[in-house]
């Protein structure tokens, strides 16, 4: 698994950890996005943690033959808790290990 991010705060390390155990993911990548979203007002809101905007990227075979609002649907439920505890906006990028190794091929020709 990918963890592009040095900052590994509580609320990322909980996403980290429910993705995981969810979906049991071939590759995953979270990014905490929110030092890019500093002067919102969300981020004056939760300044204390600091955690509010993340993109993740899951692949997995229990997204296979579910169409991509499904996809979103079930990494949102996921993370639900999250979401309600101050995550302000989660950009999610749900595929299959198939689309994922077609995507690489297709970026590396």
């Amino acid at each position: 698994m990918d963890q592009s991010n040095n900052s590994r705060g509580p609320i990322y390390l909980a996403i980290e950890k429910k993705l995981t155990e969810v979906f049991n993911p071939t590759h995953l990548e979270i990014v905490d996005e929110s030092h890019k979203h500093a002067g919102h007002h969300a981020m004056k809101e939760h300044s204390r943690q600091g955690e509010t905007h993340f993109q993740v990227t899951v692949v997995s075979d229990e997204f296979e033959n579910k169409p991509l609002i499904d996809r979103h649907r079930a990494v949102n439920e996921c993370l639900a808790e999250e979401i309600a505890a101050g995550v302000h906006a989660l950009s999610i990028k749900a595929k299959t290990q198939k689309q994922w190794i077609k995507q690489n091929e297709q970026i590396q020709t």
